[in-house]
């Protein structure tokens, strides 16, 4: 099978490169969980984003998120993208996601 290493990736259009966020391994108190092997979060954060998309008149509509926003996911998932070997990046339109959110991870 043949493979690309990917070295840069710039979304088209209205695209927003998103890298999914793990859920914690371990509970409050210390205790590992192994139950959460390979999930992640809602939330996840942008990469990267496209220049925008064009509407009728030919204009450009910049997307809303910028590059380090957290955004809320939305519950269908976009087109999976590996990276270096991570399976933890995504790709939506910039209208799939949910809201920028603020705060911290628990």
């Amino acid at each position: 099978m043949n493979s690309i290493q990917i070295t840069k990736f710039i979304p088209l259009l209205n695209r927003v490169l998103i890298k999914r966020i793990p859920l914690s391994s371990q509970s409050k108190s210390g205790i590992v969980l192994t139950t959460n092997a390979n999930k992640f979060t809602k939330i996840g954060v942008v990469m990267n984003v496209g220049p925008g998309r064009i509407d009728n008149n030919g204009k450009i509509i910049k997307p809303t998120v910028k590059d380090g926003d957290h955004v809320l996911l939305p519950d269908f998932e976009g087109n999976k993208l590996s990276i270096s070997g991570s399976d933890d990046y995504i790709i939506y339109r910039d209208s799939d996601l949910m809201a920028v959110v603020e705060g911290t991870l628990h």
